[in-house]
């Protein structure tokens, strides 16, 4: 590959220092020239990867978090860079952080509908747990009515018609809510009915 200033690119050339310094303090590093730059007098690899001009701007959040960095560096006796440079950086870190957020939350958006789908699903077999008719049986009149404090939940009842004509009634209250009580709840109900 080539870099900027036709310049042969054998390697990345990255300063951790740099990067960690941009990446703690959220602010951007113009150093136009790296041999004169008594900031990163101390990183030997900039010397060492022949560096001579380097960018570092942060990917920031909304929340100024940090998401990442942009370094670019040059090689080039001949081409160093300055604050337009900089600022053009910093346009393109911000459009690439808003990219990366939209992402991030594309991503979260795409999850919720997923588990809202497994929600209703889990919703619909725990229904079906539940009976779908009250029995009929001369001198009484059953009522029930089932609502989950959370879409799903462990309480469970049933009418279960014995074999010598008489009627079982059960009802169960798992303590705790939500999926873990629902599966509780569905193990209950193998039973009860497998009795």
């Amino acid at each position: 590959t080539q870099a900027r200033g036709g310049v042969k690119a054998d390697s990345v050339a990255v300063s951790m220092t740099v990067v960690r310094y941009v990446m703690k303090t959220g602010e951007s590093v113009l150093s136009a020239n790296i041999m004169d730059d008594t900031r990163f007098k101390s990183s030997t690899s900039l010397g060492r990867m022949g560096v001579r001009s380097m960018m570092c701007v942060p990917l920031l959040d909304e929340n100024e978090e940090s998401l990442g960095i942009i370094q670019i560096v040059s090689r080039s006796e001949n081409h160093t860079f300055d604050e337009n440079d900089l600022d053009l950086l910093e346009s393109l870190a911000m459009q690439a952080s808003l990219a990366i957020q939209n992402a991030r939350l594309h991503e979260e958006a795409l999850e919720r509908r997923a588990f809202e789908r497994d929600l209703e699903f889990a919703t619909q077999v725990q229904l079906g747990f539940l009976p779908k008719t009250r029995p009929k049986v001369p001198g009484y009149v059953f009522g029930d009515y089932y609502e989950a404090a959370l879409r799903v939940g462990g309480d469970y009842f049933d009418y279960i018609p014995l074999p010598d004509g008489r009627l079982a009634i059960t009802i169960g209250d798992v303590a705790g809510k939500g999926m873990p009580a629902a599966l509780l709840m569905a193990r209950l109900y193998s039973s009860t009915r497998l009795q």
